[in-house]
């Protein structure tokens, strides 16, 4: 198609090329946006939708806003911003150590006085200002861990009272005390104020932590008018002993209670156990029955789970649930107890467990039907072998599933583990893969030793007398060796045919920890084991392409780069080395280099043929 042609589209029809191009490939909007000024303006309109600034601190406000002015260019392109992300400089995204630093630049607003907080206001003038100069702002994403000063607020009163703002740092410093500070309050009874997400991670702040969720529960059943998600992080394990008087009453607790009708999700995340009382306190302040997504990521008691049986939750279609009790006596019934409440449900369309249960045909019963969204991501199968059964099973019954995130062990790239990912091309609607990748711990599998050669039964430490063998080691390195052509193979053997899946990704399983324990306990200076297990071990994410002369392109890009940031060594250890050259022998004069010669390995039976390589973009 001609330049001209081009031009004569519908405005709408250029809109719809420009966001596919930056959904899809994202450089090239921006070339495409070079070639005339009629295509300029309409994808100005997509590039400048979203807009990061990052802040150093109060005092480089004014440095910060110009220098985003400046990038921009064109005053016009104010014009497009509708989502504005303010955050912490050493936060950005390749934030360097000396903006990292920066960070104790910053008070601590929770903890200053009032008159403390607010001098700060007159440095946040010429965001105030900027902000009048984008008409299309609907969010503001304040991610800054000071109070929104009121210049800013006020702009976004009197300029943009549709829009919304999300405190993805809320700290409640006055809300704490006896006398309520009006700037604060005018903070949280902004009818513009649409999500709140506080954190503590730090040993002294778990003092507030508790009182600050009490806090926001006042706040969201008597203040707030239209929050619609609540995000609550603590990663401490609170210390309940030190709270400053736990058992005082806020002067926002006192008087009757109107549960929060607005809430859409609720998310809780913490170390510590989320018993019945914490949950019936939730209850009280928030009406479940009009909640659309509740996310629990934490210990769960027994009691909590029987009493959320009771609760209505006619409105919920998105439920994630995750913990970690393996060690627990009630763990059994707790799975049971799980099942009848997530039964007990109206059909859901995402549905996330932390945990594996024996028998989940109950829920697929009752869900599968509905479900668009499956998350299975602790250890969905066992052993490999099974997980061509678990899938089938998925796939029979949720025919609608869309994205499913899976895990299962690796089994050296058998003919087994390859039945696994020609599974994933049988779901008739899979658009995006998860697929996690744990790895066995063969020092634990009985009557190995007999089918091992000479070679392989040698003890590789000398050290640990039931450690691992040499035999081991070599199936573990061939495990954990995934690669970018091994991404892209799996990619094709999981797609149906002529259909590509819309995305895979290939995540190392985090609960192993890329591998056994019993191979991070050796610290001998000739084992250098986990510098190659960390070098070959890579996450990957494969995509299909878009351009139309490469029907068959495959975009593939490493998620995961930290083994870069530490150089491997040019030599490996004797008896690493023996073993990674029993696997890839390199040249015969001894002249390869260990980083470059290894590759994963993937067998396929004798009625398949290798998928066609396929063009490569990698990103």
């Amino acid at each position: 198609m001609s330049l001209s042609a081009v031009e004569r589209l519908p405005p709408e029809i250029c809109l719809q090329i420009c966001e596919l191009l930056r959904d899809t490939h994202t450089p090239s909007i921006y070339s495409f946006s070079q070639t005339s000024s009629t295509i300029r303006k309409t994808a100005n309109m997509v590039i400048f939708q979203k807009v990061m600034l990052p802040i150093h601190n109060h005092d480089s406000v004014e440095k910060d806003v110009q220098s985003l002015l400046d990038t921009l260019g064109p005053i016009t392109a104010l014009d497009h911003i509708r989502k504005l992300r303010l955050c912490h400089a050493w936060n950005y995204p390749g934030a360097d150590q000396k903006a990292r630093r920066g960070s104790a630049s910053w008070p601590r607003s929770d903890m200053a006085p009032a008159e403390v907080v607010w001098t700060y206001d007159h440095a946040w003038t010429s965001m105030s200002n900027m902000l009048r100069r984008c008409p299309a702002l609907s969010d503001l994403l304040w991610e800054i861990r000071h109070q929104i000063p009121p210049c800013v607020l006020d702009t976004i009163h009197r300029y943009h009272p549709g829009s919304r703002l999300h405190m993805r740092a809320f700290c409640a410093r006055s809300l704490l005390e006896s006398e309520i500070d009006k700037h604060e309050l005018a903070i949280v009874t902004s009818p513009c104020l649409h999500s709140i997400w506080f954190t503590y991670m730090e040993p002294d702040e778990e003092a507030y932590a508790s009182r600050s969720q009490r806090v926001v529960q006042q706040v969201l059943a008597r203040l707030a008018p239209k929050v619609e998600e609540v995000r609550f992080r603590r990663t401490m394990m609170p210390h309940r002993g030190s709270l400053p008087h736990p058992e005082t009453e806020l002067p926002m607790e006192r008087g009757a209670i109107n549960p929060s009708t607005s809430l859409r999700r609720l998310e809780i995340n913490a170390m510590a156990s989320l018993d019945r009382e914490e949950l019936k306190s939730w209850h009280t302040h928030v009406d479940f029955s009009r909640l659309h997504t509740l996310v629990l990521n934490t210990l769960i008691g027994l009691d909590a789970l029987v009493w959320l049986i009771d609760c209505d939750f006619a409105s919920l279609k998105v439920l994630k649930l995750q913990w970690n009790d393996r060690n627990s006596h009630e763990s059994s019934q707790k799975k049971s107890t799980a099942t009848l409440f997530i039964v007990d449900l109206l059909p859901l369309s995402e549905l996330a467990i932390g945990w594996r249960f024996r028998d989940m045909n109950p829920i697929y019963q009752r869900h599968g039907a509905s479900l668009r969204t499956l998350r299975l991501p602790n250890r969905s199968a066992r052993e490999t072998r099974d997980a061509v059964f678990v899938l089938q099973d998925i796939r029979d019954q949720c025919p609608l599933l869309a994205e499913l995130e899976f895990t299962f062990p690796r089994d050296q790239g058998s003919i087994t583990e390859v039945a696994v990912y020609k599974t994933f091309a049988t779901f008739p609607a899979l658009q995006r893969l998860i697929l996690g990748l744990r790895f066995k711990n063969y020092i634990m599998e009985d009557g190995r030793l007999a089918h091992y050669d000479e070679f392989d039964r040698r003890r590789f430490s000398q050290d640990m007398i039931h450690g691992p063998r040499y035999g081991d080691v070599r199936r573990a390195l061939i495990d954990r060796a995934i690669d970018e052509h091994f991404a892209r193979t799996v990619y094709r053997l999981a797609s149906r045919a002529n259909c590509f899946l819309s995305q895979l990704d290939l995540r190392i399983d985090s609960s192993i920890i890329g591998y056994p324990y019993v191979f991070r306990n050796i610290r001998t200076p000739e084992s250098q084991l986990s510098v190659v297990f960390e070098y070959i071990c890579r996450s990957w994410t494969v995509e299909p392409g878009v351009r139309d002369d490469y029907p068959n392109e495959v975009v593939t890009r490493e998620v995961d780069t930290s083994w870069e940031d530490e150089p491997a060594p040019e030599e490996l250890g004797p008896r690493t080395k023996k073993v990674f050259r029993r696997i890839w022998p390199g040249n015969e004069d001894g002249s390869s280099d260990w980083r470059t010669d290894w590759h994963s390995f993937l067998e396929y039976d004798d009625g398949t043929d290798e998928p066609e390589s396929p063009h490569v973009s990698q990103a």
